[in-house]
């Protein structure tokens, strides 16, 4: 759901361009000097009352998820006479976001996963907004929920198969989807990793949709990471996006760890967007920069991202988008690493 915080009429040239200045000094201030934040800036008490308050919804997170568990499945002990750990986690976010043509929206939402452990591990509850990534400046707001299956057929590692049935929103509505995802890294003797992702949806309404997506990685050095992702969509019945046509995106992204700071990190993108219908264009294209930090507490962190981006739908006139995110982490395992969700060149 989008919130539009300003009305049109009061989008004056004058409004844009002091937003646009303030954002791009806060952003140019994160990105060229993150340096001058320190990685010893004082935790907060463990018994603060945000700490309480974080634990107290951990704690109900599990508790959920195991009554889950516990309703529809008999209880499974491990041979060595113990039940099975609990681990579902929720992640709660906040996102803030401005364009120069679109204005400022405010967004959040909820992304998870809730672990049966007494089905084997071979049922999870999946729940949060689509897995497809959006232009510059955009919000998705949909809160999606499926249920993934893992067939005891397809436990062995050579098949890369996995199944999901649920509901998801497509052109405006919730619908019944079955997808079939499979995964596989290739063999390379080169620099570069190879790995193909194909996933094949059947909607209720919008009828069959597939992604197919190419990634090529790269170390270039211990704390430098390179990935090129080629991602082809089509969708039978679908005119939000590219219905009866091919959409095809390319994202570049150089990864990098920085030296002094274990509680930080960027990310620099550049992302183009191919429609083939009616004709074949160049749909937009955008430029930016992510700076990740953990907060001052070790399950909450924020990311900032500045951006330029060229939109054909504004005749490819270069316009300013930023946008700002906060996560929270609920449940088993709450603590997160910023550094630890990058892709790794040690060793």
């Amino acid at each position: 759901m989008r919130t539009p915080l300003i009305p049109r009429y009061l989008k004056s040239a004058l409004l844009r361009n002091v937003l646009t200045r303030l954002a791009a000094a806060l952003a140019l201030t994160l990105i060229l000097g993150p340096g001058t934040v320190t990685a010893s800036e004082p935790a907060l008490p463990d018994n603060s009352p945000l700490d309480n308050l974080h634990q107290e919804w951990s704690r109900r997170v599990l508790e959920a998820a195991s009554a889950i568990d516990n309703f529809f499945f008999p209880a499974r002990v491990e041979e060595e006479g113990r039940e099975e750990e609990q681990k579902s986690r929720i992640r709660a976010y906040l996102k803030f976001g401005y364009d120069d043509n679109e204005g400022i929206n405010l967004g959040g939402g909820l992304k998870g996963k809730l672990y049966l452990p007494r089905t084997q591990n071979r049922l999870h509850i999946m729940f949060g907004g689509d897995d497809e990534k959006t232009a510059t400046g955009t919000l998705d707001q949909s809160q999606d929920i499926s249920i993934r299956v893992r067939p005891k057929l397809l436990e062995a590692p050579r098949h890369h198969l996995r199944v999901d049935i649920g509901l998801r929103k497509r052109i405006g509505k919730y619908q019944p989807y079955g997808r079939v995802r499979h995964r596989q890294r290739l063999v390379s003797r080169g620099p570069w990793l190879p790995s193909v992702t194909n996933k094949l949806y059947y909607f209720s309404r919008s009828k069959i949709e597939y992604h197919g997506q190419l990634n090529l990685d790269r170390c270039l050095s211990p704390n430098l990471f390179f990935r090129s992702a080629s991602l082809i969509r089509w969708y039978e019945n679908n005119p939000d996006k590219c219905s009866g046509g091919f959409c095809l995106d390319q994202y570049f992204t150089l990864y990098e760890r920085l030296l002094h700071s274990s509680h930080e990190a960027l990310a620099y993108d550049a992302e183009f967007f191919f429609r083939n219908k009616p004709e074949f264009e160049l749909y937009d294209a955008v430029i930016k920069a992510r700076y990740r930090r953990m907060s001052h507490l070790d399950w909450l962190f924020w990311e900032i991202t500045p951006a330029v981006h060229f939109p054909a739908k504004y005749k490819h006139d270069p316009t300013f988008a930023l946008m700002f995110r906060l996560d929270g982490i609920f449940g088993y395992n709450e603590t997160t690493d910023v550094i630890k969700k990058l892709p790794s060149c040690q060793g």
